[in-house]
């Protein structure tokens, strides 16, 4: 029965640390996600701006569009 008892308390600490990784885990995919949608969302931005300049030259131009 001493071996059951051992077996169990081994078995809730290696638990426990299971549950601290995964915790650890989640937090460093957390981050990472973060960044990924920030640079998402700077990568959409610049071409959003390209877009634009190619579309509008003169918005960004002034006078300069067509020796003006």
């Amino acid at each position: 029965m001493d071996q059951c008892g051992d077996d169990e308390e081994f078995l809730r600490e290696l638990l426990s640390d299971l549950r601290g990784e995964i915790d650890a885990q989640l937090v460093k995919i957390d981050e990472a996600l973060k960044v990924s949608v920030t640079i998402g969302s700077i990568a959409w931005l610049l071409n959003a701006m390209s877009l634009t300049v190619f579309l509008n030259p003169e918005l960004f131009l002034g006078n300069c569009v067509d020796g003006k």
